[in-house]
């Protein structure tokens, strides 16, 4: 697809706006122009003002509970004009959790704050990076079959991490698409791969869980794996992962939840 170009008119007029001191986020409103189309021009006349991102691979664990976050509710998206964004999805009664994420995650890891679109016609919200770095981050870790939903078959492409990884990745995921109560904790997924990632990582942490399949008898609904820690070893999980404090996590979720 051919990018159509600003008129000449256009740029002039971008230019003194700009020399004028306005922002791009102002210039882009009083041109109704995207600020990526903006930013093209924008930058010519005052040098570059959107520092690339850096990712600090360093913070292993919380690079796990990204992807875990991703994994278990998010999803990306390439444009046809090529732009790159990560979206994540979240409960409207999550803001204590989502607050938390932008200061504790996503700021140490990416040094940037995602942009908010509040769905008003849906009990939903969605934060979104549009980042070219972080959604090829992203893809370097996890994968799917881009025939079918996402969910039904993603996965880590590798489960050979370090420990702390892990443990970020076992949070991302009971955080983001788990069941946690007073008396039940339950990672649930359609996708029997990353099942299998869950099932490896609590080994290796040493945390006992029982496996189910809740064999779906809807059509066009797929089979669900669940696995629930044991009892006796909750206060471990909740010791070793730290799942992020969460109000009114169950609400929404306990209807969905099928043993």
């Amino acid at each position: 697809m051919i990018k159509k170009r600003l008129s000449l008119s256009e740029k002039n007029y971008i230019r003194e706006m700009v020399q004028s001191g306005l922002s791009l986020k102002n210039i882009a409103n009083r041109t109704g122009k995207s600020k990526t189309t903006v930013y093209y021009y924008f930058r010519d006349i005052r040098g570059r003002t959107i520092l690339p991102i850096t990712i600090n691979e360093e913070k292993s664990e919380l690079v796990g509970e990204f992807l875990g976050i991703v994994a278990g509710d998010g999803c990306l998206n390439k444009t046809k004009q090529h732009h790159y964004r990560v979206y994540l999805f979240f409960n409207k009664k999550e803001h204590a959790y989502v607050r938390e994420l932008y200061t504790a995650l996503f700021y140490e890891l990416f040094k940037k704050q995602p942009s908010l679109f509040d769905r008003k016609e849906r009990d939903i919200f969605i934060l979104y990076f549009c980042s070219k770095e972080i959604y090829f981050f992203v893809k370097r870790y996890l994968t799917w079959d881009m025939t079918t939903r996402k969910s039904h078959s993603v996965h880590l492409k590798s489960r050979n991490h370090t420990t702390r990884f892990k443990i970020g990745f076992l949070r991302g995921l009971i955080d983001s698409d788990g069941y946690l109560s007073n008396d039940r904790i339950v990672f649930s997924t359609s996708s029997m791969k990353l099942a299998a990632d869950i099932m490896q990582f609590l080994d290796e942490l040493h945390i006992s869980y029982g496996f189910h399949i809740y064999k779906e008898k809807r059509e066009n609904r797929v089979d669900m794996q669940h696995i629930t820690i044991k009892r006796r070893d909750r206060n471990k999980f909740l010791k070793v992962i730290k799942p992020r404090e969460r109000k009114n996590i169950c609400a929404g979720r306990d209807s969905n939840f099928r043993t």
